[in-house]
């Protein structure tokens, strides 16, 4: 049993309040019962049902099912156990043969917390370490296409949680619908000039041309563990882009370039209203230079060419 003295010496030393760790604690203790009831729920469903009120924000159980479609559906094949290994090595290293004195358990609570500040509330650099740790291959590298499409999936996946309503059949067509971000896979594959990246190579890519992409893990850990009741610290919680105005540029199977450019900058998430469109406004320079100076905010200028080709700034 943990003291709330210990608490308080974690509540000292970790960006969470008591509240938090007290869930976190939760997730602890969940994850050493499904390994004794040989492991009746994965990974991901075990740390969504510590969340002590997770039938209140969403009613019976729908938590496990939209879980159940994620893992099915959305992230790759294997991701949960995979992010076990990578969060939580120091229970995966004792396994069945964990013991629980109180020394060894609260270290292994603490490695549990550490993992967990990383994900939710630590900087760019740990977001990135920890989003190649859980998908790279046995060398140490992963591909470039793999690591940009995990990210995405993640910021998908993350939406999914948390979402009011969700249409299941969607989701179950997400993989055959799926375009890849082809823009960031190319800025990341010229940076490295190979399509096999290091963990050294890819966060430096991340901080330098894609500071935001890190925070799709710290959005999905978030909404999966506290289920949107926490803050974050050192970094925005990522916000896909909503579009509220009709958009012959952005349609809903190019939902991968608003990814690309919401990982710009935080700034760019959330809601997006058109301010002039050339079909709407008759392409008129004028009706362009009043939409800009009255607006209030960041903006973007989107040109799609005869081609089909994206080009902005």
């Amino acid at each position: 049993m943990t003291s709330l003295v210990q608490i308080n010496e974690w509540a000292q030393r970790y960006p969470f309040d008591e509240k938090e760790l007290e869930i976190i604690l939760r997730c602890h203790h969940s994850i050493v019962d499904n390994v004794k009831d040989d492991k009746k729920r994965s990974f991901l469903s075990t740390l969504a049902h510590a969340f002590p009120y997770v039938f209140f924000f969403l009613p019976k159980d729908e938590v496990e099912s939209r879980i159940n479609l994620i893992e099915e559906y959305v992230l790759p094949h294997g991701f949960g156990e995979r992010l076990e290994e990578t969060l939580f090595p120091f229970f995966s290293a004792f396994g069945r043969g964990f013991t629980q004195n109180s020394e060894t358990e609260n270290k292994s609570i603490e490695s549990l917390i550490k993992a967990m500040a990383k994900c939710c509330k630590g900087d760019a650099n740990e977001t990135l370490s920890i989003i190649f740790d859980s998908c790279c291959d046995s060398d140490g590298t992963v591909q470039a296409e793999t690591v940009v499409q995990l990210c995405y999936r993640l910021s998908v996946a993350a939406s999914i949680l948390v979402a009011p309503k969700i249409d299941a059949t969607r989701i179950k067509n997400f993989s055959n619908e799926l375009r890849h971000p082809v823009g960031l896979t190319n800025s990341l594959t010229h940076m490295v000039q190979d399509a096999a990246v290091t963990k050294f190579l890819f966060v430096s890519w991340g901080l330098h041309c894609a500071p935001h992409i890190g925070s799709t893990l710290s959005a999905f850990i978030y909404n999966l563990v506290f289920h949107g009741k926490s803050k974050h610290s050192k970094t925005s919680p990522f916000s896909f882009p909503s579009i509220f105005d009709s958009s012959q540029i952005f349609s809903e199977n190019e939902s991968w370039v608003l990814f690309a450019i919401s990982c710009m900058s935080p700034d760019l998430g959330g809601e997006w209203h058109r301010l002039f469109a050339s079909s709407k406004s008759g392409g008129s320079s004028f009706e362009l230079e009043k939409a800009i100076n009255e607006h209030v905010g960041p903006s973007i200028f989107v040109v799609k060419t005869e081609s089909g080709r994206l080009l902005g700034g």
